[in-house]
């Protein structure tokens, strides 16, 4: 995460693999400082995640979501509402949007 000011936190999330194409990947970000994307467990198995401006990480899976190799949720946060977008592949490989609201 880069802040404004340049100055560069780097964060993993809790629960991310440590392989080879495995972690944390970055993604969006809101006003507030809210970024969401998704993590690769162990198992290749893709979890979404907020991560807060004050550092906190909520990992978000939906259900419904698949826990197979490469399924996955993926949110998305680049909106100035509290609101969360994005999408999730169940156990069948099929694709689905979400929407999740404080």
């Amino acid at each position: 995460m880069r802040a404004p000011d340049g100055i560069i936190t780097p964060f993993d999330v809790p629960g991310a693999g440590t392989g080879s194409g495995q972690g944390t990947i970055g993604g969006s970000i809101n006003p507030a400082g809210t970024i969401a994307r998704e993590y690769l467990d162990s198992n290749n198995v893709f979890h979404g995640y907020l991560r807060f401006a004050n550092g906190s990480v909520t990992p978000i899976d939906i259900p419904g979501a698949g826990t197979g190799p490469f399924q996955r949720t993926q949110p998305l946060c680049d909106k100035a509402t509290d609101a969360v977008t994005g999408w999730y592949t169940d156990a069948n490989n099929v694709n689905h949007p979400f929407l999740l609201v404080p």
